[in-house]
């Protein structure tokens, strides 16, 4: 009887082991574990379908660290939910402003909406400065999404804004699902779940109620239907959602898709048509005339949330600004002319073109001044791209492991990381050469 309990007994143990310990590192603060966790259920996802011994423990350890990842989500979800200063209530804000037909671009007009707004708490100082004195800083076709919002009360489009998010949650891992995971069963579903519940910007967004999961969905969109005319319009939508996502335009331009290139012309033109009759033409004259960006605080530029090169040079060198922004426009300049040049140089590779995808979004992200550390989110993408160049479950369960361990120093590392694991990728068969070639060198004494 022992015999056929023993493996049971040893079954179980490790999966109150996953269970307890996931739990214990996402609930109490010890979250830069969490890769671990990630790293066991990727060589295990890859490792299911085995017989014997490591099939078992595999089996055990994917279902365990997905259950433990749900809980965990659902236990964060619901301590955190609740009225809170950011983000919702800006976008709470700029809904109402936009419903009532008031200019969203102006400050006075949200003065004059917070005394007629229930809002559960008091405002305070920072959030006027940032907010009410700047006006909403979204595209005008955002606004569509956000007056939704100003059809409800407070409490009301909180919940509808948390369905929403979970939602576009929830087709995102869907999306990853059918793009890198293609397996039949629903271990592919499982580990899919993981990648983005593990990862530490998922929390983030969460808590933050955040606008980040939407684009996450379209980019994702996108990049399935790259090849086809409808992903410009999926990109399209992804650049109203977040506009650095522009970059991704010079991708259908190399890959010279003329057709999604002109889904993408029209999409826009028709989104802003629609807005045009929803909000009138004066919105679109203002945010280009005078984008409320400008009227931002300085310190949205230094704050430790600011991932962008030009905030880590503003706070490497805070009494010398001027001489940061002429580093930050050499580098970005120098950026720009080695990425661009090896995107040109190997143009006629079809297998690269994932990479100069994930070099794009890289890129311009660390270029971008208000690279925000939540965008982090859309490199979930990124690695999945990389990781598909990747033969060997070893090395490929490496970069996950580090992907999701960077991760824990922000976005503007995330950055680095990838581009210089997108060299390596381009440039593997070279340094192959050269290691195999200095070994053999040695081996020899020539």
């Amino acid at each position: 009887m022992y015999k056929y309990l023993k493996p049971t007994f040893a079954h179980i143990t490790l999966g109150l082991i996953l269970i307890l310990g996931f739990g214990y590192c996402r609930l109490f603060n010890a979250d830069s574990f969490i890769p671990v966790f990630t790293l066991i259920a990727y060589v295990s996802f890859h490792k299911f379908k085995n017989e014997g011994k490591i099939g078992n423990l595999s089996r055990v350890s994917l279902i365990s660290i997905f259950a433990a990842s749900i809980f965990a989500f659902i236990a964060f979800s619901y301590i955190q939910y609740g009225p809170r200063h950011w983000d919702f209530t800006c976008f709470f804000l700029y809904g109402n402003v936009a419903a009532k037909g008031m200019n969203f671009y102006n400050p006075s007009d949200y003065h004059t909406i917070l005394t007629t707004l229930n809002i559960p708490f008091q405002l305070n100082a920072e959030f006027i400065r940032e907010v009410i004195d700047v006006g909403c800083p979204y595209p005008p076709p955002t606004l569509l999404l956000f007056s939704i919002l100003g059809s409800f009360s407070y409490d009301n489009a909180l919940i509808i804004w948390t369905l929403i998010n979970n939602l576009f949650l929830l087709g995102s891992i869907f999306l990853i699902r059918n793009l890198f995971f293609k397996r039949i069963g629903f271990e592919s579903i499982m580990i899919s779940t993981i990648l983005v519940l593990t990862y530490s910007w998922t929390a983030n967004i969460i808590f933050y109620t955040q606008i980040l999961f939407i684009l996450l969905f379209f980019l994702l969109l996108f990049y399935k239907y790259r090849d086809q005319p409808f992903g410009g319009v999926f990109l399209a939508v992804a650049i109203f959602v977040k506009p650095f996502a522009a970059i991704l335009f010079m991708y259908l331009i190399i890959k010279r898709q003329d057709k999604a290139i002109l889904f993408f012309i029209l999409s826009c033109l028709i989104i802003c048509s629609i807005t045009a009759m929803a909000f009138g033409i004066d919105p679109f004259i203002e945010y280009f005339l005078n984008n409320p960006t400008l009227r931002e605080p300085a310190w949205l530029f230094t704050e430790g949330n600011n991932q962008s090169l030009l905030a880590q040079l503003f706070r490497a060198m805070p009494e010398n600004k001027s001489f940061a922004k002429i580093i930050y426009y050499i580098a970005s300049g120098v950026l720009v002319f080695i990425f661009g040049g090896i995107i040109y140089q190997n143009k006629n590779s079809q297998k690269m073109f994932g990479i100069f995808f994930v070099i794009l979004l890289t890129v311009a992200l660390i270029i971008y001044p208000s690279g925000q550390r939540n965008y982090a989110i859309v490199h979930l993408l990124s690695i999945l791209i990389l990781l598909k160049y990747l033969k060997k479950l070893d090395t490929s369960a490496l970069l996950i492991f580090l992907f999701y361990l960077v991760s824990y120093a922000g976005l503007f590392y995330i950055n680095i990381f990838l581009l210089i694991t997108c060299l390596i990728i381009i440039y593997w068969e070279r340094v192959d050469f050269i290691y195999y070639d200095l070994r053999d060198s040695i081996k020899t004494g020539t």
